[in-house]
């Protein structure tokens, strides 16, 4: 896939990646609360990661709050680290940026630019 952006940025373009960081830990947030039907439910992110898999799992859950079940379709991800995805953008021929987003907590970012 980054081979195919490469190939259609013009020289000089740039190509925003960005992904969690490395580092983020399992949780379970209740991000909202909605009625459907009369019934009061909530709205959770959760996310997991089995490392030893390499993979990261993340899924929004509706959650009945009188029942308490709870309810969602995961979404499965290969864990891609870092310093692996660095290392791609260059083998497809980026120049890598990592710009200083002390700020961002959740997400590492990479300018790739096309040379």
């Amino acid at each position: 896939t980054l081979s195919v952006f490469y190939s259609l940025l013009e020289k000089g373009g740039v190509l925003y990646v960005d992904k969690f960081k490395d580092n983020e830990v399992d949780h379970k947030d209740v991000v909202g609360t909605f009625e459907v039907d009369g019934k009061q439910k909530e709205l959770i992110f959760y996310t997991h990661r089995e490392r030893e898999l390499g993979t990261r799992m993340a899924k929004m859950i509706t959650k009945d709050i009188e029942t308490g079940n709870e309810d969602g379709l995961p979404n499965v991800t290969y864990d891609l680290k870092e310093d692996e995805l660095e290392q791609i953008l260059k083998e497809v021929g980026f120049s890598v940026i990592r710009p200083d987003l002390s700020e961002e907590k959740f997400f590492a970012v990479w300018l790739a630019v096309k040379n």
